[in-house]
């Protein structure tokens, strides 16, 4: 199943959204996340990113492989997802299943989280 991945362009990188979180892929090279606890975000259609793509005013959408993909129904509000400290504590409170007391909000429709990502073809 293809997964699709909304991306920014920084200098001669790719960078996920928003920036803050500094990670940078590469087309056809696993990536993972650099937050400890923290999964990596993509979409199950096309259409759905492309809503995300529009909201974001990304760059770019890729199609990719992603490794153990699961749905999620939360994430840490955007407001909230600029301090890093902030989306630490959203993931360690959800590993550790303790009730978050980070700003939430319903996730993107078509949202999955994955251990990691890999781009492979350039789609918009």
């Amino acid at each position: 199943m293809p997964y699709y991945k909304v991306l920014k362009r920084g200098k001669s990188v790719l960078q996920d959204l928003p920036i803050s979180l500094k990670v940078e892929y590469k087309l056809n090279e696993w990536v993972k996340p650099k937050l400890e606890n923290s999964p990596l975000f993509v979409f199950n259609s096309l259409e759905k990113a492309r809503n995300h793509y529009s909201e974001m005013c990304a760059d770019s959408i890729y199609e990719c492989e992603v490794k153990n993909p699961r749905t999620i129904k939360v994430i840490a509000a955007v407001i909230d997802y600029y301090a890093l400290n902030t989306v630490i504590r959203f993931w360690k409170d959800r590993k550790r299943k303790k009730g978050c007391k980070v700003s939430s909000w319903p996730a993107p429709k078509g949202t999955i989280i994955c251990d990691e990502v890999k781009l492979t073809k350039k789609v918009l």
